[in-house]
């Protein structure tokens, strides 16, 4: 049986990218690829002048955080799984240090 924490298939990965994809962007591009997916993400958010968050919800491993790291100058991610992983950035628990977190993080 898999366990929460185990790692997306590819097609969950590619969904998941796809629906970022068309929500941010409106892009309908699809690939087989997550890293291409990623990468294509990557260069439309590039394209956008304004700064964004991106929250990453139930991201548990690696290899499902990778996509979402290509490109976005202007965009800063936020990983939030339960858990954290040694040397993976996570906001405090309180909402004033979390809020602090994301200014600093966006460059304000």
């Amino acid at each position: 049986m898999a366990s929460k924490r185990s790692a997306a298939s590819g097609g969950q990965m590619r969904g998941g990218l796809a629906e970022v994809t068309r929500f941010i962007t409106g892009d309908t591009t699809e690939f087989d690829d997550p890293d291409l997916a990623g990468a294509h993400l990557g260069r439309l958010l590039d394209q956008r002048p304004q700064r964004m968050l991106l929250v990453l919800d139930d991201v548990w491993e690696d290899e499902q955080l990778a996509p979402f790291l290509h490109g976005g100058r202007h965009c800063a991610r936020l990983r939030a799984p339960e858990t954290v992983k040694p040397g993976m950035w996570a906001p405090a628990r309180r909402p004033a240090h979390t809020t602090e977190a994301l200014l600093v993080s966006l460059g304000r």
